[in-house]
């Protein structure tokens, strides 16, 4: 972990909201997702909650986070270091990313934002009971709402970059901005929907349900933004430019299990002296910004009424039925979502997985192919014969291939990053872009219509990311031991097919293919 401020380069380009790549942690609520005695206080779950991410960083930060392996390969501990204390400061046609080490988070209520000081000076965590009253303070003080400022980046990358720069000139705006980006993360405080609205809880999550909701209670670019509503909604947004699913899902978990054991505790109403009380964040906003935040408004609603989300918890079986019939549980879902594919489309489709590469210095991630000859031979035989041994057999290759080509990518052998790497080492360098890039057919093996991955927590909960293309799906699951949570994005489609509509049709693909593997044996 780093000790004092720094900045990288990250090449960016114009691109919408959706493409920053957010990932979102859902729990259903603070009732379900922790126990009765958090009893739905927002702001005690909220402390309870803050309290063990905080527990995570202080971790990292002496070095006593446990090494992650698989299969007793050790993997690169890296990524931990950017988790906490980073965020991607905007730009015009680059970003960059800035990470100190900080003693402090930013909360933001009702759109204001406030720096709360929340370890001691021996980088200790400050007690439960502490910030729950920094909370309290938070909560009591931003009754009234404040002008949106945070709708801003929910816009255009290169917009957002441009007002940015603009109102960092200001000296107040810069002091504001700075305690953000250095903050160790921050806590979203939610407001719940207003009455008879509409709003899906992870379109919440996602995109914070549109300017009249929760996106102007958000600064989009942080790495690591928690969120409690006062519906008892809770959950994480998750900025993937510095680190991937692995690490944030290990402090996620260890977050709400911190939490659970440490939500007994009784808020003590002692008066907070002038010294220990959270700080005001303040924006000096112009007309200028304020017709920027209301186009940026405009923009977040119409694309939040474009995307559309849906989840499934399949109950009928999990990891342990996939298991005791001596199959991959990955590769059995990936078959699934192929064989949904085929019925709703009539084809194969795209697809893509993704693959870690931690067990490589640095690693991040590749791409897992999902589609083979092996897949379509199993769907096809699916959807014509469904309970025959043929069908059983083709669908144990397909898997079989499946899990062979996932360890040919883990191993560093995939072919989309290395492509991908030479491109944009050309552009670094002045260079020409090789022509096949340009070539046609490689340009459509770069367009999936089904992007996916396992994100496995110990919780009642999926994960989100925004879809990536007109008509392209984003399918991501978390496997336990007795059921499968899915959870599907997509745009509206214009011919295409609604995310409902697939999470139904995915429901169905289960449920036979269930049957097609209890006829071993028979």
């Amino acid at each position: 972990m780093m000790t004092g401020g720094s900045t990288i380069s990250c090449r960016v380009y114009t691109l919408k909201i959706a493409d920053h790549t957010y990932f979102i942690v859902l729990v259903q609520s603070a009732q379900t997702s922790l126990s009765e005695e958090m009893d739905a206080d927002q702001i005690k779950f909220a402390a309870a909650l803050t309290a063990g991410a905080l527990d995570f960083n202080h971790m990292i930060n002496t070095g006593a986070l446990s090494q992650d392996t698989i299969k007793g390969q050790p993997l690169c501990m890296k990524q931990y270091d950017g988790l906490f204390g980073t965020c991607r400061i905007p730009g015009v046609t680059k970003d960059t990313i800035a990470q100190t080490r900080s003693r402090h988070i930013v909360v933001v209520s009702n759109n204001h934002f406030y720096q709360v000081n929340v370890l001691n000076d021996y980088e200790i965590p400050i007690p439960v009971d502490a910030l729950y009253n920094h909370l309290e303070y938070v909560n009591q003080a931003t009754k009234l709402p404040d002008s949106p400022v945070g709708l801003l980046t929910t816009e255009n990358r290169d917009t957002c970059g441009r007002e940015y720069g603009r109102l960092r000139a200001n000296p107040t705006n810069q002091k504001t901005f700075d305690a953000i980006n250095s903050a160790i993360f921050l806590l979203c405080l939610d407001s719940a929907p207003i009455i008879n609205a509409a709003i899906h809880p992870a379109q919440n999550a996602l995109l914070g349900g549109g300017s009249a909701y929760n996106s102007g209670n958000r600064w989009f670019y942080k790495t690591i933004q928690l969120f409690v509503g006062s519906d008892g909604k809770v959950g994480a947004v998750y900025d993937h430019t510095i680190t991937d699913g692995g690490p944030r899902g290990r402090m996620l978990t260890h977050a709400f299990t911190h939490a659970k054991k440490h939500c007994s505790f009784n808020p003590n109403a002692e008066h907070l002296e002038d010294a220990a009380k959270p700080t005001k964040l303040t924006f000096q906003i112009d007309s200028v910004s304020h017709a920027a935040i209301a186009s940026a408004g405009s923009h977040i609603d119409m694309y939040c009424k474009d995307v559309q989300l849906s989840t499934l918890r399949f109950e009928n079986y999990g990891k342990n039925f996939l298991k005791v019939n001596g199959i991959s549980p990955d590769g059995f879902i990936q078959m699934a979502i192929q064989l949904t594919n085929f019925r709703l489309f009539g084809r194969a489709m795209p697809s893509r997985e993704t693959a870690s590469l931690r067990q490589f210095r640095y690693g991040r991630t590749d791409f897992i192919r999902a589609v083979s000859e092996a897949s379509d031979r199993f769907v096809r035989s699916m959807m014509v014969s469904p309970n025959n041994m043929t069908t059983l057999q083709f669908l144990t290759d397909a898997i079989k291939t499946h899990r062979q080509y996932t360890n040919f990518t883990k191993t560093g052998n995939g072919i989309d990053r290395h492509l991908s790497a030479l491109k944009l080492m050309a552009i670094e360098n002045g260079q020409p872009v090789p022509q096949f890039f340009q070539d046609p057919a490689y340009i459509k093996t770069q367009q999936f219509k089904t992007i996916s991955s396992q994100i496995t927590l110990n919780q009642v909960c999926g994960t989100f990311a925004a879809p990536k293309m007109e008509n392209a799906y984003g399918v991501y699951y978390n496997v336990q031991d007795n059921h499968l949570f899915f959870t599907v994005s997509t745009y509206k489609p214009s011919n295409g097919v609604l995310a409902d509509t697939y999470t139904a049709a995915l429901e169905s693909s289960l449920l036979d293919m269930s049957s097609v593997k209890r006829l071993r044996g028979s």
